[in-house]
């Protein structure tokens, strides 16, 4: 099993801050559904020239209760990251699904989630109420 203990350094380019890690790598094919509705969606061209567009959201768990949630995508190309772009506007609700990543110090975060535009039936206001009155926010 010591195989799968990765350890190594993880270093902030911005101010040189580095933390050594070391983690047992365990894989699953486990995902999370959910609902969200997008807060900040940013868009980077790192110096590989890869592209990562990042969705800062707040989603629904099974009984309502909204919790935030990050949903990072690795676009292949200049044109899949403007479509993402295009789908992914503020205030926008989507359900989603994705495998998914838990941080101490993060959001919960789902990695090239698919997502879906909600169908014609889909109860909008209602998950538009269940996030307004269940985030703490703009209570009545």
């Amino acid at each position: 099993m010591a195989e799968k203990i990765i350890r190594g350094v993880i270093e902030n380019v911005e101010t040189g801050e580095s933390h050594e890690v070391s983690h047992y790598l365990f894989l699953s094919d486990l995902e999370l559904t959910t609902i969200v509705k997008i807060n900040k969606v940013e868009s980077y061209l790192h110096p590989d020239n890869s592209i990562q567009v990042s969705v800062d959201c707040q989603a629904l768990d099974c009984i309502g209760s909204v919790f935030d949630l990050n949903l990072e995508f690795s676009p292949g190309s200049i044109e899949e990251r403007d479509q993402l772009l295009e789908d992914m506007k503020v205030d926008s609700i989507f359900p989603v699904k994705g495998q998914y990543g838990v941080s101490r110090s993060a959001p919960i975060c789902l990695f090239e989630p698919a997502y879906r535009f909600p169908e014609p039936d889909f109860p909008l206001e209602e998950v538009r109420e269940a996030f307004r009155i269940n985030s703490g926010k703009d209570r009545k």
